[in-house]
């Protein structure tokens, strides 16, 4: 049910269809926040690794890396937040998601270049629908720069 109301773009929802009355230290929270993160809802999902922290019981090494990146984002330390994204690409280059945060941090630290490079190389290696949409409009936004810029 989760994976479908995901596939459908309804995030929140799906993440709550795996939490029915659960406590901020139940073992489906990690979960409920990579559903958000990975459709999408990165600030709701940054709140609940901020009240889960860093313990290894609750976040597995990929997502704590990706956690520590999310607070730092939502404390608005960018460059903290990509030297934690490609410290962990290097680390866990199977982390799919975390490819794609990096490319969507890189757009929103003010540099769509590399963000489109990124994206580009994110592309080769991402099957899954909801990640590859998120990575087409990294690329897509630059290219429509691109071409505003020259035409301007």
């Amino acid at each position: 049910m989760a994976e479908q109301r995901l596939a459908l773009g309804e995030v929140a929802r799906a993440a709550d269809a795996l939490v029915f009355k659960s406590s901020p230290t139940d073992r489906t929270e990690p979960l409920r926040a990579a559903i958000l993160e990975r459709g999408g809802a990165t600030e709701q999902a940054a709140t609940i690794y901020a009240r889960l922290g860093n313990d290894p019981k609750n976040l597995t090494a990929s997502i704590r890396g990706r956690a520590s990146a999310e607070r730092a984002v939502a404390e608005g330390d960018l460059r903290r937040a990509l030297f934690l994204l490609e410290n962990q690409v290097k680390r866990s280059p199977e982390d799919l998601l975390t490819r794609v945060r990096l490319a969507e941090i890189t757009k929103k630290s003010g540099d769509a270049a590399r963000a489109r490079q990124i994206a580009l190389e994110a592309l080769r290696v991402v099957w899954e629908p909801t990640l590859r949409k998120r990575l087409v409009a990294i690329v897509q936004s630059q290219t429509r720069e691109s071409l505003e810029h020259r035409s301007g």
